[in-house]
């Protein structure tokens, strides 16, 4: 017997190999009841033959906001959708032991050295030995990975065909729009500013005072900030580049950061990429979107052969379905 949910559409959860199902559920909303008993070791849902624990859900929690309780981590609706994305990891966890998948402790020892989860460098990274609950998590993680490599497909293969079809389809996707190549004289003291702008108006070269006076870490190249689209430069940056041509340079633009005097370099207009260029990026479109197609069927195939019973009065927090839109 499983249980009848509807799915919604795919999206990327796990954060492992940057990819996992995010299929959320209509189960039926439930309110806790008054006085329970919030023992961590208390069970949250049956899976199968499987407990889903609150210590379990709390390291999933822990897994994904780490340097804090998370934002809304309190909010029903969010934690009615954690709780339905936990689940559904067990799931998975559940398919990969019954195919046998397994992760040695050096695996897991190596997926903890390169995981983004701990941090950004080697510094920021905490160190998690094997009696800390997350060497066990990231131990499921890695082998819910494994499984998922067997049976999603890496690449799509897709013929010129499905590509052009793509590429028609979603035009609009494949349009870039004008860009602007920006360069920047930057100083603390405006006297030195108005200097500059003298020199400017005498066409010495703005790239050589660049180099020579701007306090902008790109000054070595002679201040060439690259190139931007509407809406990516400061506002009051914009408000003065846009009124610029070609190869002329502002006047004094003052700023909490200090005396700006900017020159538009040149304009690129805007294009709509040409389908040749556009197929390499196509291909990966097409990939990804098989791959989470391939996701959401196993996770739906998993979902209608589970038993799965949540405790309401186990959870402490009333279970919403609002988010999925159900009636």
């Amino acid at each position: 017997m499983g249980r009848h949910f509807r799915i919604l559409p795919p999206e990327i959860l796990l954060l492992v190999l940057g990819m996992a199902i995010a299929v959320g559920c209509g189960r039926p909303s439930g309110r806790p009841s008054a006085g329970q008993n919030l023992d961590p070791n208390r069970t949250l849902a049956k899976i199968g033959n499987e407990d889903f624990t609150a210590a379990q859900f709390e390291v999933f929690l822990q897994e994904r906001f780490p340097d804090s309780a998370g934002p809304n981590h309190r909010n029903d609706g969010v934690l009615s959708e954690l709780l339905d994305r936990a689940i559904d990891e067990r799931l998975l966890l559940q398919a990969a032991r019954q195919h046998q998948v397994t992760a040695s402790d050096r695996d897991v020892q190596d997926f903890l050295a390169n995981s983004a989860l701990l941090g950004d460098s080697n510094q920021n990274k905490p160190v998690i030995t094997r009696d800390d609950k997350r060497f066990e998590h990231a131990r499921d993680n890695l082998i819910i990975n494994r499984y998922l490599q067997s049976i999603v497909p890496a690449r799509f293969d897709a013929s010129p065909l499905e590509e052009r079809k793509y590429y028609d389809s979603h035009l609009g996707s494949f349009q870039e729009p004008e860009r602007y190549h920006v360069a920047e004289i930057l100083v603390k003291d405006e006297p030195l500013a108005r200097g500059i702008e003298g020199m400017l108006a005498k066409r010495k070269s703005f790239e050589s005072l660049a180099r020579k006076y701007s306090k902008n870490e790109l000054a070595v190249k002679g201040g060439d900030l690259g190139w931007f689209g509407r809406g990516e430069l400061p506002e009051q940056f914009e408000r003065v580049v846009m009124r610029l041509k070609p190869e002329q340079h502002s006047g004094v633009v003052q700023t909490d950061y200090g005396f700006h005097i900017f020159k538009l370099m040149a304009i690129r207009p805007g294009r709509v990429i040409p389908f040749e260029e556009a197929r390499q990026r196509i291909q990966t479109l097409l990939t990804n979107e098989h791959r989470k197609e391939a996701l959401a069927q196993e996770i739906a195939r998993l979902q209608k052969s589970t038993l799965i019973v949540i405790r309401f009065q186990n959870l402490g927090f009333n279970y919403s379905t609002e988010r999925t839109g159900e009636q």
